[in-house]
């Protein structure tokens, strides 16, 4: 088109007037709409620009109010460290709040538990009406620390939170090895024991236990020396004593502080008894009676079942107590399968 015609077109502007680009120009013109597609895809949205966060009570649903205020701590905590600023609200109503800034947002939500599971969910609003919901599952309230840096991470980096294998926190964020170990640990016990059963009159005593004490997450192996006296009786007679060496499994049924234990196992047993037997004699037709002292031993397998609490549990040093019931395949002057139930107290570290 030269120069004439085009200020021809100017001066009739009813008439439509295409302006064509050389074939370089037309290249550069896709060229740049493919780049700012891929930009879009690629940069990271800055559409939610808040540098300050408000984090407000959560609801809760099967949780306690102290629970879900620990997690507000760690998860205040962990967006600190992140490089956000946060504030602790107890309302997010609060008149005296400026909550209108365009670079704050709200972190609203709830907690709340669904059979085992323990399932945060989180809300970031802001101003705009711009909001981003998060939310994890977690088998545990000890998994609440890796939980609030997952979402500090989400919420200030924004990094994506929503991928599969972080629907179980404990299996993304911990060590197959940190899970699976085995906290290894003495373990002392002192308490009474009673002899139950034929064995009973042997008197109850006191009972006293050394060993090693194997933790995992559930579960619990104990391995235990032990002595069983009955003290009743000042003279020694009419007294029953045992020495023992078990083998046994528990189960812990819980995760926190306090925790209930259940199980049992099995030993060996070497029983040992005094009593008083009165003899009669009738040498050449005459009666006589009198008392003599005794003694008799024996040995043989058995087990036993406990059953009580484990205290203290996250802590280096623990407390048990228990009760449990013992029955020896060992024939004693009082029993044939002498029994007793013994209550103890023991530590643990």
């Amino acid at each position: 088109m030269n120069s004439n015609a085009f200020f021809a077109k100017l001066d009739r502007p009813d008439k439509a007037m295409t302006l064509r680009l050389s074939p370089p120009f037309s290249k550069l013109r896709r060229s740049c709409k493919i780049l700012l597609c891929l930009a879009a895809l690629l940069l990271p949205d800055f559409s939610f620009g808040a540098t300050s966060y408000y984090l407000c009570p959560l609801k809760t649903h099967g949780i306690d109010r102290e629970t879900m205020e620990t997690f507000r701590i760690l998860l205040y905590i962990e967006i600190s460290e992140a490089g956000g600023k946060v504030d602790l609200l107890q309302d997010c109503a609060s008149p005296t709040r400026n909550l209108k800034s365009p670079n704050a947002a709200r972190i609203k939500g709830s907690i709340r538990r669904l059979g085992q599971k323990i399932i945060p969910m989180l809300v970031l609003s802001s101003e705009t009406g711009q909001e981003r919901i998060y939310s994890l599952v977690l088998k545990e309230i000890e998994e609440f620390d890796i939980a609030a840096k997952r979402f500090a991470s989400a919420i200030v980096n924004k990094t994506d939170i929503a991928i599969p294998e972080l629907g179980q926190v404990i299996q993304a964020e911990v060590p197959t090895e940190a899970r699976r170990g085995v906290n290894n640990s003495l373990y002392f016990r002192l308490g009474g024991m009673s002899p139950i059963g034929k064995n009973y009159d042997s008197g109850e005593g006191v009972l006293f236990s050394v060993g090693a004490w194997s933790e995992t997450k559930g579960f619990a192996i104990e391995k235990t020396f032990g002595i069983r006296k009955s003290t009743a009786h000042p003279n020694d007679y009419n007294s029953f004593w045992e020495y023992s060496t078990k083998l046994g499994a528990l189960r812990i049924l819980g995760t926190t502080d306090t925790a209930f234990i259940a199980g049992g196992g099995f030993g060996l047993f070497l029983l040992g008894d005094k009593y008083l037997k009165t003899v009669v004699e009738s040498p050449m037709g005459l009666r006589t009676t009198h008392v003599e002292k005794r003694s008799g031993t024996s040995y043989g397998g058995g087990f036993y079942g406990k059953a009580g609490i484990l205290l203290f549990r996250t802590y280096s040093v623990r407390m048990t107590a228990t009760v449990e019931y013992s029955l020896a395949f060992a024939k004693t002057h009082w029993d044939s399968r002498p029994q007793s139930l013994g209550f103890s107290i023991g530590i643990i570290y």
